[in-house]
């Protein structure tokens, strides 16, 4: 049985990952935040090593590698995002994006 909130999930996946395919088909690069599937046995920078030495060369540059999570932030082209779509270590690809801090309300 699926639950509501896993199908939610996958909407949002699926909306997560349309939403990156237009950036970066609108734009040159554009920078996403990478999910890794690791298991018990693999090392954080393992994973993180994998998944970057699998990108073609010109079609990535790394943002921030994460020592404890599995996540990669990067700015990818369209060739960069797609080889990440076919990676088996990839476990997800959500956009990236600044968040600029707000003056307090009162």
């Amino acid at each position: 049985m699926v639950s509501s909130t896993r199908w939610g999930a996958v909407v949002l996946t699926v909306a997560a990952t349309a939403m990156v395919l237009f950036s970066v088909v609108s734009a040159e690069a554009t920078r996403v935040v990478v999910r890794l599937a690791v298991d018990d046995g693999t090392a954080v920078a393992t994973a993180q090593d994998e998944v970057v030495q699998a990108l073609p060369a010109g079609s990535f540059r790394v943002l921030q590698r994460y020592a404890n999570s599995p996540y990669l932030a990067l700015e990818v082209t369209p060739a960069g995002l797609e080889a990440l779509r076919r990676l088996p270590r990839v476990a997800g690809i959500a956009a990236d994006f600044e968040l600029s801090p707000q003056a307090p309300t009162q």
